[in-house]
């Protein structure tokens, strides 16, 4: 993060100063003529990289009948692109089509507009490049792809969650080894290992509550305080709306007067509850 960050001023200090020394040893249109082609150059690579990872997408479908197509990776990708990169060709555009400040003024106060309007449309086209390229890459999964989801759940999504598919699977898996969910039939156990994954990777509640958890209240308070310590944000009445424990429908004043009036410091299973988010 720090390295982004440092990445970022040097971009905004390069940009600000040939933008600067540009327009007041030259001229806005000699900068505009030759700073628009760099930019659109730019947009093309971004976007034949994206319709490269398209066409592959495509490509394993139809000559294998599957897609590498990885829904919780890659959806996000087409999102940020599909938003971003018609951003990307609208500062082109309007760059291409600006021809500089002309106020009856002041020579300098145009001057200033023009490197102050210039300086903020590439320094955004900077900032969306480098987005863009960051979602391409490999480590867009494991360092992105959390900071993403955790500022779009802000604002659309129930609760705030940013574990990551292959940590959900773990977690699942270890709540059927430890006998926390069970399932006669593995079909079942399937269909519910994907609805587990998708509503802790999108902070969506299900319309009623799918996993039965072989708990009581007192272990269901520690499970809650255990999600709350490894990247989920859900209190007790919204963790109602996802699990049941043996007492049917959790209800949260009553799971928390069990956890605190138990008779000892150490609940049942203790050990196992943590267990389940080892190296999460």
């Amino acid at each position: 993060m720090h390295k982004e960050k440092i990445t970022l001023i040097l971009m905004f200090i390069i940009i600000g100063t040939i933008t600067c020394i540009s327009i007041l040893f030259q001229s806005v249109n000699w900068f505009l003529s030759v700073i628009t082609p760099v930019l659109l150059v730019l947009f093309i690579v971004i976007a034949s990289l994206f319709l490269k990872k398209c066409f592959i997408w495509y490509t394993s479908y139809m000559m294998n009948g599957k897609s590498n197509f990885r829904a919780k990776v890659d959806r996000p990708r087409v999102f940020l692109f599909s938003i971003f990169l018609p951003l990307l060709f609208i500062i082109v555009s309007v760059i291409n089509s600006f021809e500089g400040f002309h106020f009856q003024i002041n020579e300098n106060v145009n001057l200033i507009f023009n490197i102050l309007f210039c300086t903020s449309l590439i320094s955004l086209f900077g900032v969306i490049l480098l987005l863009l390229f960051k979602t391409l890459g490999s480590s867009f999964e494991s360092l992105y792809l959390p900071k993403v989801k955790e500022i779009v759940q802000k604002s659309t999504c129930d609760f705030k969650t940013t574990l990551l598919p292959a940590n959900l699977t773990k977690i699942f898996d270890r709540l059927l080894e430890y006998d926390f969910l069970s399932y006669e039939d593995l079909e079942e156990q399937k269909k519910m290992k994907e609805k587990f994954i998708d509503i802790f990777s999108s902070g969506l509640f299900p319309q009623v509550p799918l996993f039965k958890l072989n708990m009581n209240n007192i272990q269901t308070h520690v499970l809650n305080q255990k999600l709350n310590g490894n990247g989920v944000s859900i209190n007790l009445g919204e963790m109602g709306k996802i699990f049941m424990n043996e007492n049917g429908i959790l209800k949260a004043r009553s799971i928390s007067n069990s956890y605190n009036q138990r008779a000892v410091d150490i609940p049942k299973d203790n050990d196992l509850i943590i267990a389940l988010f080892n190296d999460i």
